[in-house]
């Protein structure tokens, strides 16, 4: 494939999609010399050493000046870069990280009494279906679920049987749900 000629889009396009997009020609390597305007000595040094690529994205980007004073730096220019790419279409957005909730204090206590209704269970010898108890216990109503990790195996077999109070607590689409239920 021959590479393209220089400009802004093949700029762009190779900068962030290199592998379908070769390099384009007449990128040349700049030599500073000369601590004039606010120039930083290390940052003018750190210049020189850059590849034609990292100092082609602090020109394309405007901040070449910026970076040799101090107040920019490569990954602000390459951001800025990827925002123009983007609106060309030459890019993909950057991601935005998952944002993670804090867990509250009612998943706290349900994952508390789902590992005791398990190991109650367990200890019972009856079979039973974690994912199952897992999606219950969020049905277990507030004025109870505090109590629940201190029952033993008969109370907890007598919440889980037909008829029991806590059976009333859910109806939907004329089904009773009993949060007790573990098979």
């Amino acid at each position: 494939m021959p590479r393209p000629g220089y400009s802004t889009s093949s700029f762009l396009s190779h900068l962030f999609n290199p592998k379908r997009s070769p390099q384009p020609t007449g990128i040349r390597k700049v030599t500073l010399t000369g601590i004039r305007g606010g120039r930083r000595k290390g940052r003018l040094a750190a210049f020189n050493r850059m590849s034609p690529i990292s100092q082609q994205i602090l020109k394309e980007s405007g901040q070449r000046d910026a970076y040799l004073r101090g107040e920019a730096t490569l990954g602000e220019a390459r951001k800025q870069l990827r925002n123009r790419a983007v609106s060309m279409g030459l890019a993909r957005p950057p991601r935005v990280p998952p944002v993670t909730v804090a867990p509250s204090r009612r998943d706290a206590i349900n994952r508390q009494v789902a590992r005791h209704l398990k190991s109650t269970y367990a200890g019972a010898g009856k079979t039973f279906n974690g994912r199952t108890i897992d999606a219950n216990v969020d049905n277990i109503p507030d004025y109870v679920i505090g109590q629940v990790d201190a029952w033993d195996y008969e109370q907890l077999k007598q919440a889980s049987r037909q008829g029991s109070p806590f059976e009333y607590d859910r109806i939907e689409d004329g089904v009773r749900y009993n949060p007790f239920w573990y098979h």
